[in-house]
């Protein structure tokens, strides 16, 4: 994550950080730090079945033939911050360098309504790391994870004046 999304209120990887108990957050760009070491990831520095969740160039879809390719659990490092912050992870983050990147499938469409997107097909954090997990793990971690975005995400923008109350996912 780059540091200064975490203070943000419209962050979706705290959020998914919080309600999944497997993850942690690891921080980019904080002037203390400069490179992220390969162990902040991993518990076994030379774990090499992870996968990079961001839909660069030459990424492969993630799909039941992909994760069928892998031997044992996937570990999936999802960059967070906003777009050109998480392009730079890819760049920038030598530990990371010779891991796969996986994509969401074609035609995903956004719920996230609290920041602009101006290209379409792109999501949050979150909704990337709900709908990969509905992948991997199946239909209904996916359903509960976009219930509790859903639950954010209105609640937000009925604080902000934007929806009515009647309009809030309670």
């Amino acid at each position: 994550m780059y540091q200064k999304e975490y203070r943000l209120l419209t962050n979706t990887g705290v959020l998914a950080n919080r309600i999944l108990k497997n993850s942690k957050i690891v921080f980019r760009g904080h002037p203390s730090r400069v490179v992220v070491d390969r162990r902040d990831f991993f518990e076994d520095a030379y774990e090499t079945n992870a996968a990079i969740l961001y839909p660069a160039g030459e990424a492969v879809e993630l799909n039941e033939s992909f994760l069928k390719s892998q031997k044992g659990p996937l570990t999936l490092i999802c960059p967070d911050g906003n777009w050109a912050q998480a392009k730079k992870v890819l760049r920038r983050e030598p530990s990371l360098k010779r891991l796969p990147c996986v994509k969401l499938p074609e035609g995903q469409i956004t719920n996230y309504r609290l920041r602009r997107n101006p290209v379409l097909g792109r999501v949050c954090t979150f909704e990337a790391i709900a709908r990969a997990l509905g992948i991997i793990e199946g239909a209904a971690v996916q359903e509960a994870m976009q219930s509790v975005f859903e639950k954010m995400v209105t609640r937000i923008l009925w604080t902000r004046g934007k929806i009515s109350a009647d309009e809030v996912v309670w």
